[in-house]
């Protein structure tokens, strides 16, 4: 489950939710995972991100370097719901991805799809 209070836009997950990734994986103190949570406009989620990946914007994402996870998760309870988890082995890398081209080309079909997002950081506490 993943904590966030309202009034803050940096989320912290609590130490036994993320147990089983430390035996598999080593995060480092600079990695940054950030989540996006999207508001598609009335009936577009689908048509949202079946656009990214045919269009070849998801390969590009994945593929670019620092790019650690990208990746979709539908709402169960809201239709028109999206969530996206981004995992970045640094801010820099981060920073650099938001000027790929296309990244243009993703806004441009956000701008066609989506009512409204909201980005936040989370932060891992041992």
């Amino acid at each position: 489950m993943l904590f966030c209070p309202p009034e803050e836009k940096i989320c912290t997950f609590p130490p036994n939710v993320l147990q089983w990734r430390k035996t598999s994986e080593v995060f480092s103190m600079e990695e940054l995972i950030l989540y996006v949570k999207y508001q598609a406009k009335p009936g577009c989620r689908e048509t949202f991100v079946r656009q990214i990946v045919e269009k070849g914007i998801l390969t590009a994402i994945r593929q670019e370097p620092g790019c650690l996870a990208y990746d979709y998760y539908f709402s169960a309870q809201d239709e028109n719901e999206l969530l996206l988890i981004e995992r970045w082995q640094s801010a820099e890398h981060q920073r650099v991805h938001m000027q790929q081209p296309h990244m243009q080309q993703l806004r441009a079909i956000k701008e066609q799809y989506v009512d409204s997002t909201t980005l936040g950081k989370v932060r891992l506490e041992a």
